[in-house]
């Protein structure tokens, strides 16, 4: 294996938190808008950066949890996995579902031996996430876990037994909003979880507040009245009056992929 991050990511990950360090879990690689570029003591904690920040690795994790019982972050956030939670799989031509409500929430039970262990990695992930959230409460310090909105009759991470335990704890608030005013390509209904963090609702808008605009996909030239890009399948939509008619091929990513705005 050879270090392929910058030098400022070399020197996070071989030093030990300072006093007024954030973790971020399940981080990704850095980005506009991430904690260090705002000037913030940030541990970035994802196998992205690091095959020894990999939270399915136990090692790695007794190091991180300790790390967590002996209070050396100030604040906590994540937003754990959630492929195999999607509630839009299977639409559009995509992967099945692999979860369900009730006790179909660890597994559908016709899944495959690799399917199950997607899914066991994913709620491995997520419980651990839950935990760190329930130390910092614990410890009387901020958290947000960010997910997909929540949508009724659909599977959703914060429905596990862990979350469910979080969401009981006092201060302890969902909150949903749509990233479109960030600039997503989408509206992407998102849900949180926080403590002793704050989303203005003038920011963080609870709907969207965009106007219904022509535009034509990519690929058939197809007119469609909408306000976003709808993150269904592979298809792309561009601006009516900036679509040129050409071959564009067949596209390679799901959409969801390029939606995160923020």
């Amino acid at each position: 294996w050879a270090w392929g991050g910058t030098e400022q990511e070399a020197k996070q990950l071989s030093s030990a938190p300072s006093a007024s360090c954030i973790l971020h879990a399940c981080s990704g690689p850095e980005r506009a808008g991430s904690y260090s570029q705002l000037g913030l003591d940030c541990v970035n904690y994802d196998i992205m950066l690091c095959p020894s920040r990999d939270l399915l690795d136990s090692a790695a994790w007794v190091k991180l949890a300790s790390q967590v019982e002996r209070e050396s972050f100030v604040g906590y956030q994540s937003g754990p996995v959630c492929t195999t939670f999607a509630a839009v799989r299977g639409l559009a031509g995509g992967p099945p579902p692999l979860r369900g409500l009730g006790k179909h929430l660890y597994g559908l039970p016709d899944l495959t031996t690799a399917q199950r262990q997607q899914v066991e990695r994913d709620t491995l992930i997520a419980d651990r996430c839950a935990w760190i959230a329930m130390r910092m409460h614990e410890q009387g310090k901020p958290f947000a876990i960010e997910q997909p909105g929540v949508r009724q009759g659909k599977p959703h991470m914060f429905q596990l037994p862990s979350y469910l335990a979080l969401r009981r704890l006092p201060g302890v608030k969902l909150v949903s909003y749509v990233q479109c005013p960030f600039g997503s390509i989408s509206e992407k209904r998102t849900s949180m979880l926080v403590r002793l963090v704050e989303l203005p609702r003038w920011r963080f808008k609870p709907s969207c507040p965009h106007r219904h605009r022509w535009f034509r996909y990519e690929d058939t030239g197809e007119w469609v009245w909408t306000r976003h890009q709808t993150l269904l399948g592979k298809r792309r939509i561009v601006l009516a009056k900036d679509y040129k008619a050409a071959h564009h091929g067949h596209p390679v990513d799901y959409l969801t992929k390029a939606a995160s705005a923020y």
